[in-house]
């Protein structure tokens, strides 16, 4: 680690004049790492893209990006290059033509916590809320909704379309004074993203009434299909894409988390695994056409299921299948000790 450290610091300082400001790490006793706030990180490299490694973190216990990020170079970005691209209209089309698919997942979100939760009056709180699908649901439910989006057009759609409160904010300990309390906060492929998915959780447990609830939905990676499929593909690690990636869970790490935050895991499930359809010969990586069709044919058999009374069968089959670390996608719900 200490020669991977060294060889590739001049390539990591040529990536602050391009606007990629990485925290510099020091080395440390038995090799350790130490980031700009006192984080120490420690662990074998699993894959190296973009300039960074992603390492099995001892003292983490989750696998994440080395150098990391700042928090002010991801705001920026996000801000600038990633959010801008949702401005197409060609991305509201197709997130449009998805809504009725995607209300599969939500509305088993709800089922779980609804059935958690006693039956006071219920407030949720979608951190990075997006187009306000998932909100949307929940407001059919009866469910008073807020959501907090940093993408002004992604806001604006949900606000235009759903009437929906959003805020154009990034969650942060300086912007969290400006939330209340909820019964269930949701927050969906935003913790892969974060530089510090600790303080996002400590947020989050200072957010929920007391026994709150929460859902946190990321990809599953580095899981044993990825693996297998991995030896079949020419794009090695495709799922490894700092700087918008920096964490890589495993349903495993993402409970452990919650744990350690203060929270009591209760129910996992995870979605589709998508890998399987590589190790059918149908290799997606890279092939937006093989892609496309793969997805719609993922999409036909969860709603055949739902439409032919079916969807607790689909409920259980993917939940067994967390229980394998398997699934394209994971959701682990807690509830505040």
């Amino acid at each position: 680690m200490a020669e991977w450290l060294c060889s590739g610091l001049q390539s990591r300082l040529r990536r602050f004049d391009s606007g990629f400001s990485l925290h510099i790490l020091k080395i440390m006793k038995k090799k350790e790492f130490q980031d700009l706030k006192g984080n120490v990180h420690k662990g074998a490299i699993l894959s190296s893209k973009n300039d960074a490694s992603v390492i099995a973190c001892e003292y983490c216990e989750f696998n994440h990006v080395i150098p990391i990020p700042d928090a002010s170079f991801l705001e920026d970005y996000y801000q600038n290059e990633y959010l801008g691209k949702r401005a197409s209209d060609d991305f509201f089309q197709k997130m449009e033509s998805e809504f009725k698919w995607n209300e599969i997942f939500h509305n088993e979100k709800y089922d779980v916590v609804e059935d958690i939760l006693d039956h006071r009056a219920r407030t949720v709180l979608d951190i990075g809320s997006g187009l306000g699908c998932f909100l949307n649901v929940g407001k059919k439910r009866g469910w008073d909704c807020i959501g907090i989006e940093p993408s002004k057009d992604s806001a604006k759609y949900a606000r235009k379309n759903f009437k929906l409160n959003i805020s154009e904010i990034f969650l942060s300990s300086e912007t969290a004074d400006q939330i209340s309390k909820h019964d269930f906060i949701h927050s969906q492929e935003v913790i892969e993203h974060l530089s510090d998915p600790f303080e996002m959780l400590n947020i989050i447990h200072a957010l929920l009434k007391p026994k709150g609830i929460v859902c946190i939905s990321c990809p599953n990676d580095f899981n044993p299909l990825q693996k297998i499929a991995n030896n079949l593909v020419e794009n090695k690690d495709w799922w490894v894409a700092p700087p918008e990636h920096l964490n890589y869970f495993s349903i495993d790490s993402l409970s452990n988390l919650l744990s350690k935050c203060g929270f009591e895991v209760f129910h996992k499930t995870s979605t589709f695994p998508l890998e399987l359809f590589i190790l059918m010969g149908d290799n997606y990586i890279g092939n937006d056409n093989i892609g496309s069709i793969i997805h719609k044919k993922r999409m036909i058999l969860e709603e055949n299921l739902l439409n032919h009374n079916q969807e607790n069968l689909r409920r259980e089959l993917y939940q067994s299948l967390s229980s394998l670390n398997l699934g394209r996608e994971i959701a682990v719900f807690a509830r505040k000790k």
